[in-house]
């Protein structure tokens, strides 16, 4: 003998919460615990910037300064470095090897 199915009466969903405004925006503070921070600020600004209106805008993200790859992995770090005669030199770690800017742009 088939049993009938058994209906329920569902609840209604809750409203939607209203929105949360927040202005003037104060930006990014890293001076006290995150929990402590005014409502105005964050604690992490990693991928925002803010526009000429106070508005957060995601961050788009880097010009590529040349077309060539180093190959694959990544950059162990980029640093300048100052001569004796003042002048300095840009230099990119990457892959167990060390670059000069300058040769990286005539490789071009």
């Amino acid at each position: 003998m088939a049993q009938k199915p058994q209906l329920f009466d569902l609840p209604n969903p809750p409203p939607n919460p209203p929105n949360l405004r927040i202005g003037p925006f104060g930006g990014i503070d890293l001076s006290t615990n995150e929990a402590q921070i005014n409502q105005n600020n964050s604690p992490d600004m990693l991928n925002f910037s803010i526009d000429e209106r106070g508005s957060l805008n995601k961050r788009t993200g880097y010009e590529r300064v040349f077309q060539r790859s180093l190959g694959p992995g990544k950059i162990n770090g980029i640093f300048e470095y100052r001569k004796e005669d003042g002048t300095k030199e840009l230099l990119i770690a990457h892959g167990g090897k060390l670059y000069r800017l300058d040769d990286l742009n005539e490789m071009e």
